[in-house]
């Protein structure tokens, strides 16, 4: 029986677009904040300003309405390859994919691959207790529409979003003026990708004694 390449015996990737890492997550909520500012205005039509650092240059404009939403990884660990993540935790990334180096001959393509579980906080920043709890309560449906709901973020390698909670309101001064926030976590399995290219093994010399005579050399088959 002809040997089954090694491409057909592994499973492809599980997101029918690149999967992104936390950093592209960033993005890819950003991008999904923007389509959502475009159905669903915000309270008072001022939609906030999603960013990873609070703005510390503001031109002498604190003053003028500025709703900030800031975010930051809280952790990140090894999810279960079972259907909840939570289950079989693997030691070490899955080979995902081997391919034949389409221009260097002698090398080939390995893509591996692993889950993790990450929890992000998102914190609203706004001037008022009442502007920051409608802010919350509007990001919060946004973040559970585009999550959970419409599996948005899913073609890039999200295979679950939940809601972890909201954390205790919140004041804070140390931009410069009193300011309310509201913590909202999420938790999310994301598939992380490792693409990068081998030489491929062609022989492998093994020493069975103290004299060159004795050496054997075994070919391998790539």
């Amino acid at each position: 029986m002809p040997a089954v390449p090694m491409s057909e015996l592994l499973p492809q990737t599980r997101s029918s677009l690149p999967a992104c890492d936390i950093d592209g997550l960033a993005s890819l909520v950003a991008t999904a904040l923007a389509l959502h500012i475009q159905t669903s205005r915000p309270p008072g039509d001022q939609p906030p300003t999603l960013v990873e650092d609070f703005p510390r240059d503001r031109q002498g404009k604190f003053d003028t309405s500025l709703d900030v939403v800031t975010w930051h990884v809280v952790s990140s660990v090894l999810a279960g390859t079972d259907r909840t993540g939570r289950e079989r935790i693997p030691t070490r990334p899955a080979m995902r994919e081997e391919l034949p180096h389409p221009t260097r001959a002698g090398y080939k393509l390995v893509t591996t691959a692993w889950w993790e579980w990450v929890t992000l906080e998102y914190t609203v920043h706004a001037k008022s207790n009442m502007r920051a709890n409608q802010l919350a309560t509007w990001f919060h449906q946004f973040l559970m529409r585009y999550g959970p709901t419409l599996q948005y973020f899913r073609a890039r390698g999200v295979s679950l979003f939940q809601f972890v909670g909201r954390g205790a309101d919140g004041e804070t001064d140390k931009y410069g003026q009193l300011l309310y926030t509201r913590p909202l976590r999420y938790q999310l399995r994301l598939e992380m990708l490792d693409h990068f290219e081998v030489k491929t093994l062609d022989s492998l010399t093994v020493n069975l004694g103290d004299t060159p005579a004795e050496t054997r050399e075994l070919e391998i088959e790539s």
